[in-house]
């Protein structure tokens, strides 16, 4: 296992000296290849800019009728402010503050990520583990993205040139989830891999995909799958 993610790592580093090898990296064990029977995945992210730091976004009980919300995904720092999604990613400063302080407020509202819409949420959600993407949640389900060719090339809700596509020259599709949310609602509600693959897949088909430069996702799991 670990010759294996030398190797990898060793492979990516060489790809990287040339810049059409710049991209994440996903690195999946089977079970079958490690000692105690264990699977897991993981990446590295190709992103200078990215925002690295290690944060804990909690699951818990939700009401009938409640929406998850869909937010535009930001790499770079922070990637995320706002409320719902844990201490971590709230502003540092009360809801209530007033408009004082040369204006703080005022600037602490506008970095905010806008929410672009939402889907029906789970009764249940687990808590998981995220940095510049999800990594893995409380039961054990982990995953890495890794960057591929797409042809795939949807626009964000409410992205799309009004004209059409200029690449095409047809209209433009617009789609509302893309990898960072589809991969955050899998550790959420699932508990396996394969609930991952199902629950994104079906997700995309039911709102839209766009790609974040054309990325794309695997899980693992405790027991080897």
């Amino acid at each position: 296992t670990l010759g294996l993610a030398v190797a990898a790592l060793r492979s990516g580093d060489a790809a990287a000296k040339d810049s059409r090898g710049l991209g994440c990296t996903a690195m999946a064990v089977d079970g079958r290849a490690s000692v105690d029977g264990s699977a897991f995945a993981g990446m590295n992210a190709d992103c200078a800019a990215c925002d690295p730091r290690v944060a804990w976004v909690p699951g818990g009980d939700h009401e009938r009728g409640a929406r998850r919300p869909i937010y535009a995904y930001s790499g770079t720092a922070p990637r995320y402010m706002g409320y719902g999604r844990g201490a971590f990613y709230e502003p540092k400063m009360p809801r209530d503050a007033d408009v004082e302080n040369g204006g703080r407020r005022e600037h602490l509202e506008a970095k905010r990520i806008p929410h672009t819409g939402s889907i029906p949420e789970a009764p249940k959600t687990f808590g998981y583990w995220e940095g510049a993407l999800p990594m893995m949640n409380e039961v054990g389900l982990t995953m890495g993205e890794s960057s591929c060719a797409a042809r795939l090339m949807n626009y964000p809700l409410g992205k799309a040139p009004v004209g059409g596509d200029p690449r095409f020259g047809r209209p433009a599709t617009e789609a509302l989830i893309d990898l960072a949310n589809l991969m955050q609602i899998a550790m959420e509600r699932c508990e396996t891999a394969r609930c991952g693959v199902e629950t994104m897949g079906n997700l995309s088909d039911e709102y839209g995909f766009y790609p974040m430069v054309g990325e794309w996702s695997l899980g693992m799991e405790p027991d080897g799958k």
